[in-house]
């Protein structure tokens, strides 16, 4: 992929928040106070809309799920923060916006699959585990996937469009990252998934 194409960042964020004595996590420490919370939301989007290759951003997640309290809004969909200091935050100028030119530099080495998706390898199963109830806070930290009855499936996030096959040579796409994973641990919850792929918030020139 040429390096002065602009780019899409795809997930980012995860910052804690949740009520007193509620089970879940968030990614990193959590913020003590909200406006611990602000800060560092504040700096996170910076680092987006300041990065003249970056068109638009999708922060994660919209609402919490059953595992994690990282979301806007909580699982019960009533919101956690000011949607104005929230709108303030995002709606900053993009460096993109505001003409930044970026130097084209050749792009070294060359992508590696890690975890193959079904454009890269269709018949590769993955193996997961479907569980009838959400795990809690314990549960979820001992779990294992050798203790756990495990299925296997189709590889997950399908083709596009034959989009994939134009954006990196075949045999050299990099691969969507997925909680679910061939020959290693699962994760639990495919409604995270589906909620990151609800905050998208894109910005465009």
């Amino acid at each position: 992929m040429p390096r002065d194409w602009p780019f899409f960042v795809s997930e980012f964020g995860g910052i804690g928040w949740k009520k007193p004595g509620d089970p879940g996590w968030g990614y990193g420490n959590d913020p003590k106070t909200e406006a611990d919370w602000y800060a560092r939301f504040d700096g996170l989007c910076a680092a987006q809309l300041e990065n003249p290759s970056l068109f638009g951003f999708c922060y994660t997640q919209l609402t919490d799920v059953e595992q994690e309290r990282n979301g806007l809004y909580y699982y019960d969909r009533t919101p956690k923060f000011d949607a104005a200091k929230l709108h303030a935050i995002v709606a900053k100028p993009a460096a993109i916006e505001q003409g930044a030119v970026v130097e084209a530099r050749p792009t070294e080495g060359g992508w590696r699959v890690v975890i193959p998706a079904q454009p890269d390898d269709p018949n590769l199963p993955w193996t997961y585990v479907a569980c009838e109830k959400p795990l809690d806070d314990a549960a979820w930290r001992s779990w294992t996937l050798d203790a756990a009855t495990t299925k296997a499936g189709r590889p997950g996030f399908g083709a596009k469009g034959g989009f994939e096959g134009g954006s990196a040579r075949p045999g050299r796409r990099r691969s969507s990252t997925s909680t679910a994973r061939s020959g290693t641990r699962a994760a639990t919850s495919a409604a995270c998934c589906w909620s990151c792929t609800t905050t998208t918030a894109s910005r465009s020139a």
